[in-house]
């Protein structure tokens, strides 16, 4: 069973979807042959998950990262 590394991380060249803001934060979980990021804008509370750069749903992105 692999097991997932994380890091937390501004993400500068990222920007919010819902507010246009670029202080966006970015915690990626290496899992598997994969990477799960979790994106969270402060400024308007926005918050995503990605897998290998495709925008995933909660439901789907949750098991994933905490079956590693």
């Amino acid at each position: 069973m692999s097991k997932a590394t994380s890091t937390i991380d501004a993400a500068p060249l990222t920007t919010c979807p819902s507010c246009g803001s670029g202080e966006v934060v970015a915690v990626t979980f290496g899992v598997g042959d994969s990477l799960i990021v979790f994106r969270a804008c402060p400024p308007c509370e926005a918050k995503w998950w990605e897998q290998d750069g495709d925008t995933i749903d909660r439901e789907t992105a949750i098991p994933l990262v905490t079956a590693a």
